[in-house]
């Protein structure tokens, strides 16, 4: 008997996703199809989540909120904690549609590395693009390039040659994987306290330098700077539920954590 996906497609804004809704606006199978991809806890979702979800703009054809069901560090999510921040995740994705940034799916994923989620990912957009357009076995589908949207303490992990320790494949095989064969790249938001020199030192470590012409770096506004689910948490514990308005965009999300009880 096979083993269960790892992967599970919670919500996506149109039946043709990552295809945009109107057919007519199909990329050819000779273009591109470019979509990003947050991954995060979503513990809860909040301002700087939202900002990362709508980095780019009209460079991408579609957005993925990712929820890891396993952390290399945190281990794996109850079930019921799960499913309460996909709830979430979706009021994100609603508040999303109603901008241009509308074209966006949730899923969850049970992969700890960002290297095997590039993997698992581009394999499951590529199936769902294949059963959207019909192509046969073998047909012509565009092609799939995965940014993925990180803040700078998730990209220093990314990097970091702990967690490319045996059994896993060396940390230079691991991200040649994720860079050159799956063609992945990473857009990055600023630490707004790192200086410029720290910032370079990093990009210029042995590990970075071969991959930093695909690592773009971009600072998010000043509103979800700094903002942290810790913060949003803290908050609700409180009870200082004009914090939370201010750290937590979303009204459906703020319902969800109040409907829930969450956080008490």
């Amino acid at each position: 008997m096979s083993s269960p996906s790892p992967f599970r497609l919670v919500y996506t804004s149109h039946p043709r996703w990552p295809l945009p809704l109107t057919p007519a606006l199909a990329p050819p199978p000779s273009r591109l199809l470019r979509i990003s991809i947050l991954d995060s806890s979503f513990n809860p979702p909040h301002s700087a989540h939202l900002a990362l979800a709508q980095h780019g703009g009209s460079a991408f054809d579609a957005r993925l909120l990712v929820l890891s069901t396993s952390n290399a560090d945190k281990g794996a999510a109850e079930q019921q904690e799960v499913e309460s921040r996909l709830e979430m995740m979706v009021e994100m994705a609603k508040e999303m549609e109603s901008s241009r940034d509308g074209n966006v799916a949730v899923a969850c994923i049970a992969e700890p590395a960002f290297v095997s989620k590039s993997r698992v990912l581009k394999g499951e957009v590529e199936r769902l693009l294949r059963e959207r357009i019909a192509a046969p076995e073998g047909g012509s589908v565009p092609e799939v390039r995965l940014t993925f949207l990180l803040g700078w303490d998730t990209l220093i992990r990314f990097f970091a040659p702990r967690y490319y320790q045996p059994p896993s494949p060396p940390i230079s095989v691991a991200l040649s994987s994720f860079f050159d064969t799956d063609s992945s790249s990473i857009s990055c938001a600023r630490r707004g306290d790192l200086s410029l020199a720290e910032e370079q030192a990093f990009l210029e470590s042995e590990e970075v330098k071969p991959w930093v012409q695909k690592v773009e770096l971009f600072d998010l506004g000043d509103e979800a700077k700094g903002v942290s689910s810790t913060e949003v948490r803290k908050a609700v514990k409180k009870g200082s539920w004009e914090e939370v308005e201010r750290l937590v965009p979303v009204e459906g999300v703020r319902e969800v954590l109040k409907r829930k009880g969450m956080y008490k």
